[in-house]
């Protein structure tokens, strides 16, 4: 019977520490979303690549247009033609990732916003 009750302990705890293993080892990216006041400026390099880096880089790193790696995302998208400046509803990155568009499961509504306040401010590159 003891060894019956050993054996049992032995297994919850192999569970428990399986689980502890498994929870410490899992590791979450995360940007923070400016807010969005109109005195806030969107910055190219600190807040929108950090959204392609975490969301878009994986499929559009070099292979697949446009390119947003850090260093190729902002002249692949003006220079191809993805971002028309101050016009987000002629940008098909824009489009692309409002409700029903190719790319609406990768984009939050607040990225959205972001994206477009990004666009409507010039989209310019600091």
């Amino acid at each position: 019977m003891q060894t019956k009750m050993k054996l049992q302990i032995s297994y919850i705890l192999l569970l428990a520490f399986a689980g502890l293993i498994v929870l410490a080892s899992c590791e979450y990216d995360y940007y923070v979303i400016p807010p969005t006041g109109n005195d806030t400026t969107i910055s190219f390099t600190q807040d929108i690549i950090p959204f392609f880096t975490l969301k878009c880089e994986e499929c559009h790193e070099g292979s697949t247009p446009p390119d947003l790696r850090p260093g190729n995302a902002y002249s692949s998208l003006i220079n191809g033609g993805f971002v028309v400046p101050e016009k987000p509803e002629e940008s098909s990155l824009y489009l692309s990732c409002k409700p029903g568009g190719s790319m609406e499961e990768f984009c939050s509504a607040a990225e959205l916003k972001l994206m477009e306040r990004w666009i409507l401010a010039g989209a310019r590159n600091d």
